[in-house]
């Protein structure tokens, strides 16, 4: 006499779903593994491309093209004084900072002069009022910085950037025959407020796409 196939189908079922459910749990922990795996060589590969000693480089022993770092400035931003500290102290042999302000701002000047009081070997000018040559005000900012700019090298940083001491160096080594432009990708610091974290995550995702897609 054999069993009622009302008996059997529910054993067979629940032993189909038990294998579908242990093969699945297998995928996902390999799939897991798998990730990390990326994850950890992306980090180590990051570490070993970003942070690797240099051999001693042309601009190291002198033969540096100067630069001339244009500084667009409209009023005083968060950590203004300690963003633009971090440029004072590059340790590169030539560079000149232009400080290019929409109009007068007390406080802003206050800080540079301070800045320019306490680093008297850098050269360092500022411009106020700007002049008309678009309707891009930013450009509009700047363009006396850069019609009394000094040397051919330029670039152009927002009052939001910070700087490595050695940051200036890897840029102009990156400036050969063959290039003609290079972009840093910024990095965001810690700061509190949803602001931030959202700067943070623009900054890590869509920012570098954009970067990427137009160079």
């Amino acid at each position: 006499m054999g069993w009622p196939l009302s008996a059997i189908a529910p054993v067979r079922w629940s032993l189909l779903f038990h294998n579908i459910g242990r093969a699945g749990a297998g995928t996902c922990v390999t799939l897991w593994m798998l990730l990390w795996v990326i994850h950890i060589t992306a980090i180590i590969y990051g570490r070993w491309r970003l942070y690797r000693r240099r051999s001693p480089s042309a601009t190291q022993h002198g033969a540096a093209r100067g630069v001339s770092i244009l500084k667009p400035l409209t009023g005083c931003a968060e950590n203004l004084e300690e963003n633009l500290h971090t440029f004072f102290t590059l340790s590169y042999p030539e560079y000149e900072l232009l400080f290019c302000l929409n109009e007068e701002n007390n406080a802003l000047t206050a800080i540079i002069s301070d800045l320019m009081r306490r680093y008297p070997d850098v050269a360092a000018r500022v411009f106020i009022g700007g002049k008309k040559i678009g309707i891009n005000p930013k450009l509009n900012n700047m363009m006396p910085g850069y019609e009394a700019a000094r040397h051919d090298l330029i670039m152009v940083s927002d009052s939001s950037m910070r700087m490595r001491k050695h940051s200036l160096t890897v840029m102009v080594e990156a400036m050969t025959h063959r290039v003609a432009l290079v972009h840093q990708l910024p990095f965001t610091c810690d700061k509190p407020g949803f602001c931030s974290a959202l700067e943070k995550v623009y900054f890590s995702t869509a920012h570098p796409t954009f970067i990427r897609h137009c160079t």
